[in-house]
């Protein structure tokens, strides 16, 4: 476990009773190689030369299935080497150059540098033997420099219970936060090539799962979304990334939902509740920014336009300080822990339910949600807006679980049908969302036009009206892609 320290909780970290008895600690400077280009970045790979006790050593690390899905995993070669510069005849180097120059040796140059002192620990717990390690330092390029404190929580023998019951003992004393972003990633937002906002990671489940391992896997996933997400939130105000931080903590709720015979117990009632919370928190914010498209209506004069957009200007300016607000609060720091503990150690794990064969549960669930969606989707126009709205959720929730469960479907032909039914179901999803964003903007554009300048009503009106006649327009085109989606035949 990784956890992010703010420069100003140092001093209280290094007092802290968990790293008395500490060895000294040690200088590390690892420069990271990469072409002009970043090829390897973009693959997923990093490649390191690292000083360490009077020599060097040469680290690559590439993504695997395992990171991807949300378990913090990677793949690692290292080797002594005896230059400054990389040695692609070292474990790895194989990897790089198919990466970067079509088995050819690349042109590889240095692009960072991370210079951290790192002190460390062995310790005991209920048995359990954990490395305790706090680094700090910085990352440094040309002209460039930020700061860099972590603390990692290694489990080397024992119990995963006994490791986070460390960590929640820290996380009391000293604000942390969960962090899932490699030294390297650093290293490149600082050069100017950051990842940005994160979309959901590919997830691979295995056909002998049970229950418990198959949600955990998941539930990793999601998490690992939603923190990729939070901190643009915070730091750059990033919409895209308040979309994805919305759509984590979805997944993560719907993923409740299909398994939720195994969710009985008190904490998994309110760690949904609070991820609930969270989610409306940044839901304002989302909502303005969906609506800015639509601040052009048909015959707004200039003057009502600019009116209008004063008052949305004011209003998702405050919808963005709550948004923030609400993921930088304590709060928000010990729900994203309280999952992850949740998720490894939770009283859920031991129900019988959680023993349960995943590809079984998997095929039920689908089975179910899809009948549903089959009898109601083509009859949209019959049901009331609360009726269409629930059936929209239903979409949404046997989507999310079509995704979570497609890497169960047997062979090519099977993972194939699983594609294709999910592909069918994103144009009923849309449809369903878009009716429901026209439905939330008549709140929105009345609740801009309360102090606004008298102009902002008139232009509020244009786009209402011509809302209007696209949701009828949207009810069609739900209902055509409902029965498209009837004939889809179910992969598990």
């Amino acid at each position: 476990m990784k956890l992010e320290v703010a420069p100003g909780q140092l001093a209280a970290l290094r007092g802290h009773a968990l790293f008395a008895g500490a060895e000294p600690a040690k200088r590390l400077s690892s420069t990271y190689f990469d072409t002009a280009d970043n090829a390897l970045h973009h693959a997923g790979v990093s490649l390191r030369v690292r000083h360490v006790n009077g020599g060097r050593v040469q680290t690559i690390k590439a993504e695997t299935k395992a990171a991807r899905a949300g378990l913090f995993e990677r793949c690692e070669w290292e080797a002594p080497i005896e230059g400054e510069t990389p040695d692609l005849s070292l474990p790895g180097g194989d990897l790089v150059r198919k990466l970067t120059g079509d088995g050819q040796a690349p042109e590889l140059e240095p692009r960072f540098t991370v210079v951290i002192e790192r002190a460390a620990r062995v310790m005991e717990e209920g048995g359990t033997r954990l490395e305790v390690t706090l680094d700090e330092g910085h990352v440094e390029a040309p002209g460039l420099r930020t700061p860099l404190i972590e603390v990692e929580l290694e489990l080397q023998e024992g119990r995963e219970e006994d490791l986070l019951k460390v960590a929640r003992r820290l996380l009391d004393d000293v604000p942390l936060r969960l962090a899932v972003r490699a030294k390297s990633e650093a290293g490149y937002e600082l050069i100017g090539d950051g990842q940005g906002f994160a979309k959901a990671a590919p997830l691979e489940l295995d056909r002998k799962m049970s229950a418990a391992e198959a949600f955990t896997a998941i539930g990793a996933n999601c998490l690992l979304h939603l923190l990729r997400n939070e901190r643009l939130v915070r730091e750059q105000r990033a919409p895209e990334a308040v979309h994805q931080a919305r759509v984590a903590l979805r997944r993560l709720r719907a993923a409740m939902s299909l398994f939720k015979a195994q969710f009985t117990d008190l904490e998994s009632i309110r760690l949904k509740d609070e991820m609930r919370r969270v989610a409306s928190a940044l839901g304002d914010a989302r909502d303005l920014d969906v609506f800015e498209s639509e601040l052009h209506a048909d015959g707004a004069e200039p003057e009502e336009m600019e009116a209008l957009n004063a008052a949305f200007l004011r209003r998702r300016e405050a919808a963005y300080d709550a948004a923030v607000a609400a993921l930088a609060d304590a709060s928000f720091v010990r729900l994203t822990f309280d999952i992850l503990a949740w998720l490894h150690a939770g009283a859920w794990r031991d129900t019988p339910a959680a023993q349960r064969p995943v590809l079984e549960l998997a095929a039920d669930e689908l089975k179910r949600r899809r009948k549903k969606l089959r009898k109601r989707g083509p009859q949209l126009h019959k049901l009331t807006p609360e009726a269409r709205h629930r059936v929209r959720i239903q979409a949404k929730k046997l989507r999310y679980g079509a995704e979570f469960f497609g890497s169960l479907a047997a062979g090519g032909k099977g993972r194939k049908r699983a594609r294709d039914f999910i592909a069918a179901l994103k144009p009923v999803q849309d449809a369903l969302g878009q009716m429901n964003d026209v439905s939330a903007q008549g709140k929105l554009v009345r609740g801009l036009c309360e102090g606004a300048a008298p102009g902002a009503a008139f232009a509020a009106g244009a786009i209402a009206a011509r809302r209007a006649r696209e949701g009828r327009n949207l009810l069609k085109a739900g209902e055509n892609a409902a029965r498209d989606f009837a004939v889809r035949k179910l992969f598990l």
